[in-house]
């Protein structure tokens, strides 16, 4: 009861959207630190982040590779990730040497 900073849900991201008339853009993101594995391959301490598609612009990231979550992945909750490049390294060595040719 005594946060600062409230947590928000996604009642809240939607109220905002839909009644920020200042707001260029509203995005919506949790993180959350796990372990991952792939094929072998361990990730202690991976730092995993559920995000709104519009995110990417509202932070200016840049897809090097790929494409970023849609909007339609967002609302039907898709089981789809962006890769950081160290992660696509690390689990991906065969796909990331043969991205570089």
């Amino acid at each position: 009861m005594n946060r600062r900073n409230k947590r928000l849900n996604w009642d809240d991201y939607e109220w905002v959207k839909e009644h920020c008339a200042a707001c260029s853009e509203v995005g919506a993101e949790v993180g959350s630190q796990t372990d991952l594995k792939q094929d072998g391959i361990e990730f202690p301490g991976a730092i995993v982040f559920g995000v709104t598609s519009n995110m990417a612009e509202i932070e200016d990231k840049t897809i090097v590779d790929g494409r970023f979550i849609s909007p339609d992945e967002v609302t039907r909750s898709a089981l789809v990730c962006v890769l950081g490049e160290t992660s696509k390294t690390s689990s991906f060595p065969k796909l990331s040497r043969l991205a570089r040719r």
